[in-house]
């Protein structure tokens, strides 16, 4: 199941990231960074297992981060 909700979210960035506007280059960015964040501590658990807790929160701490840019955003 976090698999499937990683995908979704990776996903739906991605989405906003092709629909933005070319001015909006902050926000891509954003975008770009919270993408490699979803991709990159999953794949990094897998080497480096006895930082795994840190990644994860990472990880989650990137994309609260872009949820609350987008929700005051709009």
């Amino acid at each position: 199941m976090a698999t499937a909700i990683g995908f979704a979210f990776a996903f739906g960035v991605l989405v906003l990231f092709f629909q933005r506007q070319s001015g909006e280059s902050a926000a891509k960015t954003i975008d770009v960074v919270a993408i490699l964040a979803a991709a990159f501590p999953p794949l990094s658990m897998l080497v480096w297992q006895e930082v795994y807790g840190v990644l994860q929160r990472g990880m989650f701490g990137m994309s609260y981060l872009w949820y609350a840019r987008e929700a005051i955003r709009l």
